[in-house]
């Protein structure tokens, strides 16, 4: 079985279905986790450095004599060796420009903020008090606002149906990526819907009705990212259970999970600044409205990606999982509303 799965990921992988390639080739690792074979390939499918060093490391692991891991990390150090050489001299160019032109910054489009993935770790930054997977050793403020914007741009770019971007960004799913982007557009969200009920709350001041609404406003924004986190996992782990359980599918939680909130947090988001500034005008029902069919369309789009995701068998199926989603969320949702009250 294993074997004809890994033969079938290299296959994929020289048609150039790298996202196909990795999906098979993840499955048959976590079947064989010393399967050199297997890591080298997964290895060769991913467009993360990062994550392709600590395959071909793997494969060491497993076997040192690998020659052709040996062979590939070599050209990755001397690839990175001469990125650090032209990155030094054009650093080196900028300084020498912004000396001559008034000391400005120019803007610079680095790595970290394009689609390849996120930025590296904070060296100053600190440790997270409690264990994410694949979360970097210490994480900054400054860095995760830089990295939560970036995946939140690339929920923006799935949900305008860019060719590419749910399969790419999919495919490097992790549980670091999934509650980066859950935290990101709740806080941002929260902070700009407290913004417009502080704004409300304080011309009900002059009338003396505004006090208890601004608390009440300031409560909800700081339990709003756990019992958002809470509401996101459950629902996603209700609804994977049906996929893999019900149907066969092989995806991991992990996948399944990010495929929903790539679509579904800056869904959430977008509604929530327009219903903040709507409301503020006095146009709240509007607001509410077209947040209802944001989140009816980031539904319907998370249903075409959950077939492509797990290639179910019997027809839709991707829709009766995000039925399931749907329930299970608003379900999780009425419970907390229960118990915080």
């Amino acid at each position: 079985m294993a074997t004809d799965r890994l033969k079938e990921g290299i296959d994929a992988l020289q048609r150039g279905d790298r996202v196909g390639a990795r999906a098979i080739l993840e499955e048959v690792v976590g079947v064989e986790p010393q399967n050199e074979t297997a890591w080298y390939y997964l290895a060769a499918a991913q467009d993360d450095p990062r994550l392709r060093r600590t395959y071909l490391e793997r494969v060491l692991i497993i076997n040192p004599n690998n020659q052709r891991a040996r062979d590939v990390l070599q050209k990755l150090d001397e690839a990175e060796a001469s990125v650090r050489s032209v990155q030094d001299q054009a650093a080196q160019a900028q300084g020498a420009a912004s000396q001559s032109s008034g000391g400005v910054r120019p803007i610079s489009s680095s790595p970290a903020a394009s689609s390849s993935g996120l930025g590296a770790a904070a060296s100053g930054g600190f440790s997270l008090p409690f264990t994410i997977p694949d979360a970097p050793a210490k994480v900054g403020i400054g860095e995760m606002f830089r990295d939560g914007l970036h995946l939140f741009l690339q929920g923006v770019a799935a949900l305008q149906s860019k060719p590419g971007v749910f399969q790419e960004e999919v495919g490097q799913a992790t549980w670091w990526r999934f509650w980066l982007l859950v935290g990101w557009c709740t806080l941002v969200g929260g902070a700009i819907t407290a913004a417009g009920g502080l704004i409300s709350g304080l011309f009900g001041l002059f009338s003396g009705r505004g006090l208890g609404f601004i608390i009440i406003t300031l409560i909800t924004f700081i339990i709003s990212v756990p019992v958002t986190g809470v509401v996101y996992y459950g629902a996603a782990y209700a609804s994977h259970w049906y996929a893999k359980e019900q149907q066969g599918s092989q995806q991991p939680l992990v996948r399944h999970a990010y495929a929903i909130v790539l679509y579904y947090a800056p869904a959430t988001l977008i509604s929530a600044a327009l219903s903040a500034v709507l409301s503020v005008i006095g146009l709240g029902f509007i607001g509410s409205l077209i947040g209802l069919a944001l989140s009816i369309y980031a539904l319907y789009l998370v249903g075409l990606g959950f077939k492509g995701l797990h290639q179910f068998a019997q027809p839709n199926q991707e829709w009766i999982t995000v039925i399931i989603y749907f329930v299970a969320f608003s379900v999780i949702v009425a419970i907390m509303g229960v118990i915080i009250g």
